[in-house]
């Protein structure tokens, strides 16, 4: 199986109960602050990387002239049009389906990118060249997603989600996405980290049922049995396998590039 292949049938496999993907229990949170990026910044083309869960995606259309989404997967395609073809704020989405890899959308279209809960399970480093290629500078980059404590310097988060969910590369520290951002040349705007739960025993018995990989749910917890005193220091573990883990929203903006100079400022 390719990694696109992978991918996209983790996107369609967790559509159904969105356990994973702009789940239900950060919806609130996770579109208060993309609505107040929008209202705050006003883009004319916001494109964003996957449908998604879809009410995210309707909010964005509300908000903005130009609504552009990339998806790789025809079927959460067919799936968003049956769903929400007839809501009003349908007409002004424009779905494509594509690769993130190799997006197709030209050169400085957009005037905002926004990537949730994706960039663990996409190729982020090819991802990331392109949402830089389509945004104009001084575009705006809206992110979402889970990330290690930064503490959590060996990844041991990472390897208890890799064992349950093949589909999942890796989380970036906080601080290390920062760091990230600023090579790729986007400055931090703002970006805030929160707590979220969830029940790593559930999670690890979610994930059986993505049969397109083989995937260790028993080999996930032992993970955390082994590691217990790390769990409970860095990501508050309890003994029902309960933890409180770290998710990351923010605003980068890409720096403009001055042709006298011949660099980034």
């Amino acid at each position: 199986m390719t990694h696109n292949e992978m991918q996209n049938s983790f996107v369609e496999f967790d559509e159904k109960q969105r356990f994973v993907i702009e789940p239900e229990h950060r919806h609130k949170y996770v579109a208060e602050k993309l609505i107040h990026a929008l209202d705050t910044y006003k883009p004319g083309v916001v494109v964003k990387a996957g449908i998604g869960a879809g009410p995210l995606l309707l909010e964005i259309a509300e908000r903005s002239e130009q609504c552009v989404v990339i998806e790789p997967s025809s079927v959460i395609i067919e799936k968003f049009i049956t769903r929400y073809g007839s809501d009003p704020r349908f007409p002004k989405i424009h779905i494509v389906n594509g690769s993130y890899s190799c997006m197709p959308v030209d050169y400085y279209k957009a005037d905002m990118l926004i990537s949730i809960d994706n960039l663990d399970f996409i190729l982020s480093g090819l991802a990331m060249e392109e949402f830089s290629r389509i945004l104009q500078f001084e575009g705006l980059f809206f992110y979402g997603g889970v990330v290690l404590s930064d503490e959590d310097i060996e990844g041991i988060y990472d390897e208890f989600v890799r064992l349950a969910n093949p589909a999942h590369n890796d989380y970036y520290l906080a601080g290390d996405f920062r760091t990230f951002m600023e090579l790729k040349h986007f400055s931090v705007l703002s970006d805030e980290l929160s707590r979220f739960p969830l029940d790593l025993a559930a999670y690890a018995e979610y994930m059986k049922g993505f049969t397109s990989t083989e995937n260790d749910s028993a080999g996930a917890l032992r993970i955390v049995d082994e590691n217990r005193e790390l769990f409970e220091k860095l990501y508050k573990l309890e003994k029902s396998y309960c933890v409180s883990e770290y998710y990351m929203t923010g605003i980068y903006r890409k720096n403009k590039f001055v042709p006298a100079e011949g660099k980034i400022v």
